[in-house]
């Protein structure tokens, strides 16, 4: 009984992608057959998620997996601790250097401004500018000692 099925199978007509249940049924470059095509590369994600999910399951009752799983977990959670703290103290370095510029660009508006080579709206905008970097380098680094 089970060759019959077997021989039938073989008779049936194929298309190039070989799959005579769903292909007897469709016509040569129909939009019936586009559309089985559409269908069978979404249902590759599926396939890859259920997959993937399955293998998720399977490896989840391996204790050495599980274990590797959490110290990798827990190693890349400090690394990227680290990371974030020195982030923050580079860019707070950078902020004070640039506030550094600002407050010499300041004396210096300031000194013209002394001379009455300048307005005041120049020495106004520098000393801002070297304020608000100062403020952002020193927030910065009290950011990182806190993490």
């Amino acid at each position: 009984m089970g060759s019959e099925f077997c021989d039938r199978r073989a008779q049936l007509p194929t298309h190039s992608r070989g799959n005579p249940l769903i292909e007897s049924r469709v016509g040569e470059g129909s939009s019936a057959e586009r559309k089985v095509k559409s269908v069978s590369s979404r249902n590759f994600g599926t396939q890859g998620r259920a997959f993937l999910r399955v293998a998720g399951r399977k490896t989840g009752e391996n204790r050495w997996i599980r274990a590797f799983y959490r110290a990798g977990r827990v190693t890349l959670g400090s690394v990227g601790r680290v990371l974030h703290v020195l982030w923050l103290e580079v860019t707070g370095l950078f902020f004070l250097v640039l506030a550094v510029v600002g407050g010499g660009a300041a004396v210096r508006e300031y000194h013209r401004y002394a001379h009455g080579a300048t307005g005041v709206g120049k020495v106004l905008l520098a000393a801002t500018f070297a304020l608000a970097f100062l403020y952002f380098g020193v927030s910065s680094f009290t950011r990182s000692r806190r993490r």
